[in-house]
């Protein structure tokens, strides 16, 4: 049986909608990082459509994920306090 490569998550380069499903977020969310004035969201425009490579925008969260990490732990003491 031959698999359709276009439903898997695990393609090189992302669509708007599938990666925001992948990041679950929002496509007006994803757009917002690819305009950030500080290290935005890497993406390309082929023809009309706008692509993200997929390892670009693990290594964009990632950054993104040790940065929120401190700004929770510092919110829960306030809440928790």
């Amino acid at each position: 049986m031959k698999t359709d490569q276009r439903t898997r998550i695990d393609v090189e380069w992302l669509g708007l909608k599938r990666l925001a499903h992948y990041a679950s977020t929002s496509e007006l969310t994803i757009r917002g990082w690819m305009h950030l004035p500080v290290d935005p969201l890497p993406a390309v425009r082929v023809g009309g459509k706008i692509l993200v490579r997929r390892s670009e925008a693990d290594s964009w969260l990632a950054r993104r994920e040790t940065i929120g990490r401190h700004g929770l732990r510092r919110h829960r003491k306030r809440v928790t306090a």
